[in-house]
C-alpha cells in the first residue's frame, strides 16, 4: 500500500483546464504590461508585472524549491541569452519579417520598422 503511495506521489500532476486558462491569462496579462510599460516610457512595469506573477506562481506551486530553481536558471538563460543577442545583434528565428525579407530580397531587417512611407509603399 505504501508504495502505491509513494507511485502516486512522485507521479507529476497534469494540469486542469482552469489551470491551463489561469496560466495563459497571466501570461497574457504580463506581456500586456510589457508591452504597455515599453509604450509609455516605463518599462519596469513589465519587470514589475512579471516578478509579480512568478511571485504568485511560487506561493502557489507545491514544489517551491524545484520551481524556484528552475525559474532561476531560466531566468539567467535569458540574462545571458538576452544580453548576448542585444550585444552581438543575432537572433535566431524565422518570423514573419524575416520571411519577407528573403521573398522581397531586402538587405536589412530593421528597414521593417523604421516606418519611412516611401519603403514601405513598395508592398502594397
Amino acid at each position: 500500500m505504501n508504495a502505491a503511495r509513494t507511485n502516486a506521489a512522485a507521479a507529476p500532476a497534469v494540469p486542469g483546464t482552469a489551470d491551463v486558462l489561469i496560466n495563459f491569462i497571466a501570461f497574457q496579462a504580463g506581456w500586456f504590461a510589457c508591452v504597455l510599460g515599453g509604450a509609455q516610457g516605463q518599462p519596469w512595469l513589465g519587470a514589475a508585472a512579471g516578478l509579480a506573477l512568478v511571485l504568485v506562481h511560487l506561493a502557489l506551486v507545491e514544489r517551491r524549491a524545484e520551481e524556484a530553481k528552475f525559474v532561476a536558471l531560466v531566468a539567467l538563460a535569458v540574462a545571458l541569452g538576452g544580453t548576448a543577442a542585444a550585444v552581438t545583434g543575432f537572433a535566431f528565428g524565422m518570423g514573419l519579417s524575416r520571411m519577407a525579407m528573403l521573398k522581397y530580397e531586402v538587405d536589412d531587417l530593421r528597414s521593417f520598422y523604421e516606418h519611412d512611407v516611401r519603403f514601405l509603399a513598395q508592398f502594397r
